[in-house]
């Protein structure tokens, strides 16, 4: 009888003490918990964040492409109007030619006869560095 008497003394002790222990436990997972529920929140407003940037640069470089599109657009029509200034004067520049055709054989014969007096110079150039040196050397 005595022997039970203790079983249900202690009994109510170890109890007692499992169910701190398990209120220990549930308690330090709640506190894991929040600190990952806090985690997530963190993270999900670095996303948010992120996101806006995102589609605030998406905005910044759509403006930037519809400014490139239109200047395109202006180089493009000023080749087209310089091709078509071009074609208006190919003729007129074909009539110069010819006009000018007695000017410019001129002007090439002028080239050939400076080109020939320009080697003439240098190989009188290279005679006298030659002279030079053999009359350096022979003393």
């Amino acid at each position: 009888l005595l022997s039970d008497r203790r079983d249900s003394i202690q009994s109510p002790d170890t109890n007692l003490q499992k169910l701190q222990t398990h209120i220990t436990s549930l308690t330090e997972e709640r506190d894991q918990l929040q600190e990952i529920l806090e985690g997530v929140r963190a993270e999900k407003n670095q996303l948010k964040a992120d996101l806006e940037d995102n589609v605030e640069m998406m905005i910044e470089t759509q403006e930037e492409l519809r400014v490139a599109q239109e200047k395109i657009g202006e180089q493009q029509q000023t080749v087209q109007d310089l091709n078509t200034q071009v074609a208006q004067r190919e003729p007129l520049t074909e009539k110069s030619s010819i006009e000018e055709l007695p000017n410019t054989i001129d002007l090439l014969n002028k080239v050939t006869e400076l080109s020939e007096e320009l080697k003439l110079v240098t190989s009188e150039r290279d005679a006298l560095l030659s002279e030079r040196r053999n009359s350096a050397q022979s003393p």
